[in-house]
């Protein structure tokens, strides 16, 4: 079927060539495909995005709170070594105190070593051979802490 130029509502000038009405319908339905694949890349990459990011908080709450709890443990255990140390269950220099805290080493999750030192850094009792960490590397300073204060070192190699 032929269409007049009369009836056409967008003639083409002299030397245009007009492009045909099923180029334009294919030209419209790709671009409308891209618009819709485009949307859902940007829907799926949103919904990812929302879905890591709960599950990194909901990590990081789990994580704080096994660390809490760890550290707990160890506050509660150098309370406890403080105390057989004053009621006199564990002997400086003694090889039951060492084993004492190797063991205690073992136990605590968050522990490599355990030392007893003295107010001047010297070793009373040791979970192992390695020599104990600068005193300096203790924080807060364990000089300056009450008795029922905590002291922990920074981490060495």
């Amino acid at each position: 079927m032929a269409v007049s130029p009369a009836a056409d509502p967008w003639p083409a000038g002299p030397g245009e060539d007009r492009l045909h009405p099923a180029v334009i319908v294919v030209l419209v339905l790709a671009g409308l495909l891209a618009l819709t694949v485009g949307f859902g890349l940007w829907h799926l990459r949103y919904d990812t995005l929302t879905t890591q990011s709960r599950a990194l908080a909901s990590l990081a709450t789990a994580s704080a709170d096994d660390l809490e709890r760890s550290l707990q443990g160890v506050k509660l255990a150098m309370q406890v070594t403080r105390d057989e140390l004053r009621d006199g269950r564990i002997v400086p220099g003694a090889p039951e105190a060492s084993a004492q805290l190797h063991t205690r080493s073992l136990i605590l999750s968050r522990v490599r070593r355990l030392w007893l030192v003295d107010p001047q850094g010297h070793v009373l009792a040791a979970s192992s051979l390695m020599p104990p960490p600068e005193p300096a590397t203790f924080k807060p300073d364990p000089l300056r802490l009450g008795d029922e204060g905590a002291s922990f070192s920074t981490p060495f190699v």
